[in-house]
């Protein structure tokens, strides 16, 4: 069993910016169902941009626009074509919000599975304050199925999904071809 992060976007790719002054920002919520309401009655227009304003390249190559780009911490953007061809298995874990970026539809992915006591800090990676870095997860307590999950451990800001060689997220962007940006192995079992 392996998990990924899953960020969205990366150097090479557009930002999604808010162009309305609605707070994006998950932590003001007590928990993901009730920030997936609020963005489904609130959705925020948004804008593509880049870490520096309008950029348009990075590293003299133009900039990339995502299938599945990054929104904020714990969140991620993904596009008509994943909502078609990936959106069923997306739903398991969590709500796709509509949202206009410069007229056309987008969708707020907002991963509501919430799973609790499955990281080992003892394992994990700290940094010198005492917050999680790199985390490490307890074998018996993660899920047997590949799912999308995000932790109280990482104050919901991460989005991880399990994996197995042949199952899960990563499997179903490389069928159907989906820009997912970066994705990082944080943790393999061994």
């Amino acid at each position: 069993m392996r998990v990924f992060e899953l960020r969205g976007g990366g150097n090479g790719y557009m930002t999604f910016v808010a162009k309305n002054e609605i707070d994006l920002y998950q932590d003001r919520f007590a928990d993901m169902k009730n920030y997936s309401e609020t963005m489904s009655k609130e959705p925020p227009n948004l804008i593509l941009g880049s870490a520096t304003h309008n950029q348009k390249k990075y590293k003299g190559k133009p900039l990339k626009i995502a299938d599945i780009g990054y929104l904020v911490a714990g969140n991620v953007i993904v596009n008509e074509r994943v909502r078609e061809t990936i959106g069923d298995y997306l739903k398991q874990f969590g709500d796709l919000i509509p949202i206009n970026v410069e007229g056309n539809t987008w969708y707020s992915y907002v991963v509501t599975n919430v799973l609790d006591g499955i990281t080992d800090i003892q394992k994990s990676v700290l940094t010198r304050s005492g917050r999680l870095k790199i985390p490490a997860f307890d074998i018996q307590k993660l899920p047997r199925h590949p799912q999308i999950f995000k932790t109280k451990e990482t104050g919901l800001l991460q989005i991880f999904f399990t994996e197995t060689e042949t199952e899960g997220l990563r499997s179903l962007i490389n069928i159907h071809g989906i820009d997912a940006g970066d994705m990082k192995l944080v943790w393999e079992s061994k």
